[in-house]
């Protein structure tokens, strides 16, 4: 049957597909996923990887959006075969992979078998990383700024200069606002990036403040959700200070109830390099179980904002194809919703939308982001003065450049001096 010959009326052609995975699979599945993540959150090229898996599952989430809200001619359609239809679409057919990839049908030789064997995990390392540089440079300004402050502020009590106080609150000050400001940015821009797989659509500022402003209801809802899981890393970060704390007000209860009390208590209150070193590794590979879907979870709702936000713009004829990429033009056309039509906005957010569209509204939604945002960074501030992340893993102040819910999801802060004093410890009791 040739294209011409099937009418309106012709039933659909879906392309063959593999066959949908069983429960059992899917949990195991999703086992694998959420124990390799964590794992690879506990160093930094582990978490670059981490970025991009979260990057590609976020092209996924946007695809999915578009083609739940797909136009009438085709409501057969199942988003797997949707994205079996185009190269470009096929890799979100399912969870994107950390190490196996799917070798392109032209591939042949050594560059099939490597692309089988390595795919995604050149795929999530190329697209980690390229989001990573991109996100630093928007938001590591800032997070350098605050750490020229602390510095400035310790040299200013060391040095008694007092003339020269104000300093280091002022350069402190100037980095909030650059991070508050930048912010109002960097979650749509995500999306953006993932969305058209390329770096330097991270940087489409035109097209993606339009997009901020058509949503910022939920801009603001993104940032509650960055800073509130931003705050609980923060937490987890800190805790270990408090462990030997912890451990003796146990004691005391037990002694004070006149029970005997563990070894292993007694043990958590006075570890050794080497146990408290192990004890540390597990606590932070345990929050790891958390932090990393936290972690993809606030990229994907970032997805799905920009899906919904694009997609307004598109079918209300504020956005053209020459702002959309390609791939997402030909995804949108492939679902009928490339054609602009007037779309009522829904009935319970009438108002507010239309309070919105107000330059009171808007001024009222900038504001009131920002300071979610300054928020956070004041929290920084007092996880850094609670547990300074100076060292840590050989990586000086990274506590102040790298926020890992919105930068590099790089979760273990292992003091460097504990690390060398277990090794040294292990040394001496060798030797004996």
């Amino acid at each position: 049957m040739s294209p011409a010959s099937i009418g309106p009326e012709a039933p659909e052609i879906r392309l063959a597909g593999p066959l949908e995975p069983g429960r059992l699979r899917r949990w195991a599945c999703a086992v694998w996923h959420l124990v390799a993540g964590a794992t690879l959150c506990q160093g930094p090229l582990g978490a670059l990887l981490v970025v991009g898996w979260s990057q590609r599952a976020t092209r996924r989430a946007i695809l999915r959006v578009w083609w739940k809200r797909r136009g009438g001619g085709r409501p057969s359609l199942t988003f797997e075969a949707f994205c079996a239809e185009d190269l470009e679409t096929l890799d979100s057919a399912h969870w994107p992979s950390w190490v196996l990839g799917r070798p392109a049908d032209e591939a042949r030789g050594w560059r099939r078998i490597a692309t089988r064997l390595a795919g995604s995990f050149w795929a999530n390392l190329r697209t980690g990383l390229a989001n990573a540089l991109c996100t630093f440079t928007l938001i590591g300004p800032a997070g350098l700024l605050w750490a020229g402050a602390w510095y400035a502020g310790w040299q200013n009590s060391f040095n008694k200069g007092y003339e020269n106080a104000a300093i280091g609150p002022a350069v402190f000050l100037v980095g909030m606002l650059w991070f508050a400001v930048a912010m109002l940015h960097v979650p749509m821009a995500w999306a953006r990036q993932a969305s058209t797989g390329r770096w330097g659509s991270f940087f489409d500022f035109r097209l993606v403040w339009s997009l901020v402003r058509r949503r910022w209801a939920a801009s603001f809802g993104l940032a509650l959700l960055a800073a509130g899981l931003s705050a609980a890393a923060l937490v987890v970060k800190t805790m270990p200070v408090f462990f030997p704390q912890m451990a003796e007000a146990r004691i005391r209860k037990e002694q004070e109830a006149g029970r005997a009390v563990p070894e292993a208590l007694v043990r958590a209150a006075d570890p050794t390099p080497a146990e408290a070193l192990k004890r540390i590794h597990a606590y932070f590979w345990y929050a790891a179980l958390f932090q990393f879907p936290a972690f993809a979870l606030l990229r994907i709702a970032a997805g799905r904002v920009y899906a919904g936000a694009l997609l307004d713009a598109v079918r209300a004829g504020a956005c053209t194809g020459d702002d959309l990429d390609e791939s997402e033009w030909h995804a949108l056309r492939r679902l009928d919703l490339i054609t602009p039509e007037a779309r009522p906005v829904r009935g319970r957010f009438v108002r507010l939308a239309a309070w919105l569209a107000t330059r009171a509204g808007r001024t009222s939604a900038v504001v009131a982001t920002m300071l979610v945002w300054l928020g956070l960074a004041g929290l920084v501030v007092v996880s850094e003065f609670l547990r300074y992340s100076g060292g840590g893993g050989g990586t000086p102040g990274r506590g102040w450049w790298n926020q890992p819910m919105l930068q590099v999801p790089w979760f273990n802060y292992t003091p460097a001096q504990l690390e060398k004093a277990a090794k040294e410890d292990s040394g001496a009791n060798g030797s004996r």
